[in-house]
């Protein structure tokens, strides 16, 4: 499986698998330091006003490193953010934030054993839907399951690309290219060591089938592990 950027500001190459997000990033806090003001660098589509609200303080409070902390949390748990950082300057706290962009379109190529309605339906139920903030955990999950449904049917040799394009209005299309492959077939069974029963009435039992002319149209020669 791959997956490849294409005109992502966040200052990575093609071929990652996944975005690694930082880690909460914060200044020290001088001990009384009263915030007299709370800014946002970065927004996009979010407003300040709609953070405001969660923040654990407000201008007036006294702020110290665990509220900060909490603050910077507090920004993450709402899945809106791939990377934030705050500092404080006098009583200013500043947030510099990077939002994750918001899903526009998806696309699918190559898929002719998953129908198209059955993926959008997957990938709704996954958490990548159009209209749903993208997270590259997310993407990478539904990608390797996507995966492993090929490998259970026998495609080993399957593989899954997802590009990604970012839009303007931080919007980001998805295409999903699928190369199938070839199912993988028994094409010979050999039984070593029966002395009761023939080698027919073992293969009669087998799940797997031989390859034969007479099942072109069954799945009962196709082989997974």
């Amino acid at each position: 499986m791959q997956m490849s950027f294409s005109k992502l500001a966040y200052g990575v190459g093609a071929s990652i698998a996944i975005m690694a997000l930082s880690a909460p990033a914060q200044a020290d806090v001088p001990a009384g330091t009263v915030v007299t003001d709370i800014r946002f660098d970065g927004l996009k589509r979010l407003t300040p006003d709609s953070l405001y609200a969660i923040l654990p303080m407000t201008v007036g409070d006294v702020l110290d490193d665990a509220t900060l902390a909490q603050s910077i949390e507090t920004l993450y748990a709402t899945g809106d953010f791939a990377n934030i950082q705050a500092n404080v300057e006098g009583g200013q706290v500043r947030y510099s934030v990077i939002e994750r962009p918001i899903i526009a379109e998806i696309n699918f190529e190559g898929n002719k054993l998953i129908p198209e309605e059955g993926l959008r339906d997957g990938l709704e139920f996954g958490g990548l839907a159009v209209g749903d903030v993208l997270k590259q955990s997310t993407l990478q999950n539904v990608a390797n399951e996507l995966q492993q449904q090929y490998i259970s049917q026998g495609y080993y040799n399957s593989d899954i690309e997802v590009d990604q394009t970012l839009l303007d209005g931080n919007r980001v299309k998805l295409d999903f290219r699928f190369i199938e492959g070839d199912v993988a077939k028994v094409v010979d069974i050999n039984i070593i060591g029966n002395q009761y029963f023939s080698d027919e009435d073992i293969k009669d039992v087998f799940a797997v089938k031989e390859k034969s002319w007479t099942r072109l149209l069954s799945k009962s020669d196709r082989y997974a592990k």
